[in-house]
């Protein structure tokens, strides 16, 4: 357990990339729930997640910064690269229920700069002004 699910979860966002909307269906639970707390949504079941990426006029392409498992599920930090240079961070919770996504929780959040006033504090990752 733990690589397998990695393994599933990474499995998905690259066929997510690929715009390959049918074999993301794949690797979930006909009843799995996908929810985006920041807007209040919620997507109820395969089916209804297969419509909306199918009706997604420019989906983001993923690319995971870590990955790391928990008990049953797998936590993921990515930047959602939304093109015109646009990227937001993500971080994305999966529940695996029998070798299948049952549950996702996804957050976003748009970049931005650090206060000033942390500046003694911290240190700027790489990749950021």
């Amino acid at each position: 357990m733990g690589q397998q699910e990695i393994e599933l979860v990474m499995g998905t966002l690259e066929a997510f990339n690929q715009r390959e909307f049918d074999a993301v269906g794949t690797k979930y639970r006909e009843d799995a729930t996908i929810r985006y707390p920041q807007s209040g949504e919620s997507i109820h079941g395969r089916d209804r997640l297969l419509g909306m990426l199918g009706a997604f006029e420019h989906p983001p392409r993923w690319t995971v910064t870590q990955a790391r498992s928990m008990d049953g599920g797998v936590i993921v930090e990515a930047d959602a690269h939304y093109g015109e240079g646009a990227v937001w961070n993500a971080v994305l919770l999966y529940e695996i229920t029998n070798g299948l996504i049952s549950n996702e929780v996804a957050y976003f959040g748009a970049p931005f700069d650090p206060a000033d006033w942390r500046a003694p504090f911290v240190t700027i990752e790489k990749g950021r002004t």
